[in-house]
């Protein structure tokens, strides 16, 4: 049997992108190339296609992102086939770039992003810490202060929409420049992912709720994120001009962030006259 052409080859859609727009908000987008792969689905890899997208970059007044990859798989029926957890794309990137010029002019989608990391961090069950740590650095002869934190292996399971948040290393570092009333903030993290858990209630039939599982997709038109797993290889944000009010992490509560992780301590690596120390540096030099 002869499969269609698309199934065989990379069918390229388009490549070499560019718009740009000067009026009102300037704006300028590129993307290298963009081709969409076809694949039979079988049972053993309910695969259809996959969609690749190969240097994108973005940059308007506020921000500058670039991706160097991002993969999309679709799946067929991957809930019925026990491929996935009912997520019907794979969503990888590789080598996510974001730089704000300033935090207080923080892109929609970037706030929207932190909301949602703060909410679960604050309120939702962490599974697995295996370290966190903090450092305050003060340096008198330059007049500034470093604040850093760590972690590794963060789990954190959000029941409210069933998804485990998994961030293999997390960097972030704070500077503050006493002389020039400057500060900047860097974020680096590695190996995260997105993944939706299955239910605790398993059909003894793959088909049995088939039906309903077609009809339960009409909804998530209006939520088209809720049907994707992510994979990010490794993030790096940035934010030249940084004030400590524009962050919702301290603005939505310091005191229950620092309850829960007193919460995880096994080896005393987290006292807490070091996490007071810290959050009071914090408070009075980035205010």
């Amino acid at each position: 049997m002869l499969l269609p052409f698309f199934l065989v080859y990379p069918f390229i859609f388009l490549y070499s992108l560019w718009y740009k727009c000067v009026s009102g908000n300037w704006l300028d987008v590129t993307i290298a190339k963009i081709y969409f792969t076809g694949h039979f689905p079988r049972i053993s890899n309910p695969r259809i296609g996959l969609f690749k997208v190969l240097g994108y970059e973005y940059r308007d007044d506020a921000c500058h992102v670039s991706i160097v990859e991002l993969d999309i798989t679709l799946w067929i029926f991957p809930q019925s086939l026990r491929f996935t957890s009912g997520s019907l794309a794979t969503v990888e990137i590789h080598d996510f770039r974001v730089r704000v010029f300033s935090s207080s002019k923080t892109p929609v989608w970037l706030q929207k992003l932190r909301r949602n990391l703060v909410f679960t961090v604050l309120n939702c069950h962490t599974v697995r810490l295996d370290d966190i740590l903090t450092e305050i650095v003060l340096n008198d002869e330059s007049d500034e202060t470093r604040l850093s934190g760590y972690s590794n292996q963060w789990h954190i399971h959000n029941v409210f929409n069933q998804r485990m948040y998994t961030f293999g290393r997390l960097d972030a570092q704070l500077r503050r420049d006493w002389l020039d009333d400057h500060g900047s903030l860097a974020f680096i993290a590695r190996e995260c992912r997105w993944i939706k858990l299955p239910t605790l209630q398993q059909s003894e039939s793959r088909w049995q709720y088939l039906p309903y599982r077609i009809i339960s997709l009409f909804p998530k038109i209006y939520d088209p994120i809720s049907t994707v797993d992510i994979y990010i290889s490794r993030t790096d944000i940035t934010f030249d001009h940084f004030r400590i009010r524009d962050v919702e992490l301290f603005r939505q509560g310091a005191t229950t962030f620092k309850l829960n992780i007193e919460k995880l301590r096994q080896r005393g690596s987290l006292e807490s006259f070091t996490w007071d120390a810290f959050m009071d540096t914090l408070v009075r030099t980035c205010m």
